[in-house]
């Protein structure tokens, strides 16, 4: 059985950043496991393409009693980059207070101030203030061309300020809040993985080694203390011992499901499932969260074909006065479509997800600090079974409040002048339905996924918790989990930009920085 000192499980936007980092002393033998390959679909911009493609995982919720029993999809990369390969490239941080809550949650140390120089870390802004904005790190950050006057996004911006969103020059900056003009992962009009970021320019090292389509099994033990992992390449089956460190950065979903095959979890679902308990730990595949989407959409005389790349207006706003920012608005160039009523498949997410129509645009609107909580769960003993995963969504009734009212202020982007010029008339739910009970089933019809999963493992020291704040698992030994799973609390922003703070983190804390 072959040794190395750190064995990173999951290839992903967290397990790349490790494996580099971890890697950059010479002294540490480090190998990373990834389950998908290391080639990315022919063209890198379409992500919806990839989405049931051989490079996603391609799991479904259970029912969403929350959304009358729908099914969604759950699109995860099964990539070398993961789901950062496979995501819409948007790089978006949270207002401080997403982080600061943490810390609140137990999390001593992971605080906003404490995570800024990392969140620095990770990017490259060109021409932001380096008080705030990274200068020279791997991932390069950038929003697209500005807008021409006269355009249809140029018009999306001038709408959120018509409608009362208030100007920021920077969204990652000092001022979350407001409109800002969203950033994006991308590289001469190419997709930038945290694969292409952080691996790529180190592949040569002697002391890093990176085996892909490499499906992790289970953890190996000796007692409480994690010695290895069990995976299999090609039908064959391996082991390989951590002389330090096991690192779960398999995601959302897969992190909780590895410690669950490997006997850590609730035990009682353990047992009912057919594994044997190695360690009872509640909390393990609880706390799941994400940030449901709705859409206003409106008709317009002909599809919009955006010049180039869209120079997208992003908008972050507080549901009430004394509310940290907590709503979502972006404009789409078409008109997002709605299930039927007594429909229970969600087509997006899924490969076979095309829109409807194209003569018309959207105000897309998310909440982004939900109450409600799902899980992951297993349906069988071993990993070959996809897992349970129970969304949540508007399990808590006020949830589904805040977004009829986030609709109501989408509809007033919507409707502004600025965009009077490509309006004809409000498509969906339709100028008719004003009443808070039709807008609440338009809501629950309109409910998608961003597929922002996070805390399922997460991080703290009450009796849910995972990991403690150096990311170790309670309980166990030689084990530790770094990836989204372990935020306590969803953050008010898309994850990815997030996922990499933490991983930089984490590679201090494991290598004892």
């Amino acid at each position: 059985m072959s040794e190395f000192d750190y064995v990173v499980v999951g290839g992903g936007t967290a397990g790349c950043v490790i494996a580099a980092r971890l890697s950059q002393d010479p002294a540490n033998r480090v190998l990373l496991l990834e389950a998908g390959e290391d080639e990315v679909p022919s063209d890198p911009l379409d992500y919806v393409a990839m989405w049931g493609s051989s490079v996603d995982w391609a799991f479904r919720s259970v029912p969403i009693p929350g959304l009358d029993g729908v099914t969604i999809p759950v699109p995860r990369g099964r990539i070398i980059g993961g789901s950062s390969g496979i995501n819409s490239m948007v790089h978006v941080r949270a207002h401080r207070s997403s982080y600061d809550a943490w810390e609140q949650a137990g999390a001593v140390g992971w605080g906003f101030d404490q995570l800024l120089p990392y969140l620095k870390r990770s990017e490259s802004a060109a021409g932001k203030d380096p008080r705030w904005r990274g200068t020279d790190g791997p991932m390069v950050v950038a929003p697209a061309p500005t807008a021409k006057p006269g355009s249809f996004h140029h018009a999306c911006y001038q709408a959120a300020v018509e409608a009362g969103s208030p100007a920021t020059a920077d969204g990652n900056g000092e001022q979350a809040e407001g409109i800002a003009h969203l950033e994006l992962n991308i590289v001469n009009f190419a997709r930038q993985s945290a694969a292409d970021a952080y691996l790529a320019p180190v592949t040569g090292r002697p002391n890093l080694d990176i085996a892909v389509s490499a499906v992790v099994q289970r953890l190996l033990f000796e007692g409480r203390r994690c010695v290895g992992v069990e995976y299999v390449v090609e039908g064959r089956t391996h082991q390989v011992r951590a002389a330090r460190d096991v690192v779960l950065s398999a995601g959302a979903i897969g992190s909780p499901q590895l410690l669950m095959v490997s006997g850590v979890g609730p035990a009682e679902h353990l047992r009912q499932v057919g594994v044997d308990v190695v360690h009872d730990l509640p909390g393990v595949g609880r706390n799941l969260q994400d940030h449901p989407f709705a859409q206003v959409t409106y008709t317009t005389p002909e599809p919009i074909i955006p010049d180039g790349l869209p120079d997208m207006a992003h908008t972050m706003l507080r549901s009430t006065p004394d509310a940290d920012p907590d709503l979502q608005f972006v404009f789409l160039h078409f008109p997002m479509p709605h299930r039927s009523p007594g429909s229970t498949v969600e087509p997006w997410g899924s490969s076979d997800w095309r829109p409807e129509r194209l003569d018309g645009y959207s105000v897309l609107f998310s909440l982004q600090r939900p109450r409600s909580r799902g899980r992951v769960g297993l349906a069988g003993p071993t990993v070959d079974t996809a897992p349970l995963i129970d969304l949540g969504y508007y399990s808590d009734p006020r949830d589904l409040d805040l977004m009829v009212k986030a609709l109501r202020m989408a509809r007033s982007m919507g409707e502004a002048e600025a965009l009077s010029r490509w309006r004809i008339s409000e498509l969906t739910p339709g100028s008719s339905a004003v009443r808070d009970a039709e807008l609440r089933d338009y809501v629950k019809l309109a409910t998608g996924s961003y597929f922002h999963l996070v805390g399922s493992c997460a991080m703290g020291t009450g009796g849910d918790a995972v990991v403690d704040p150096e990311l170790k698992v309670h309980g166990i030994e030689g084990l530790r989990v770094a990836d989204a799973s372990v935020m306590p609390s969803i953050v008010a922003a898309n994850t990815n930009a997030t996922v990499l703070a933490i991983a930089e983190r984490a590679a201090e804390i494991i290598a004892g920085r």
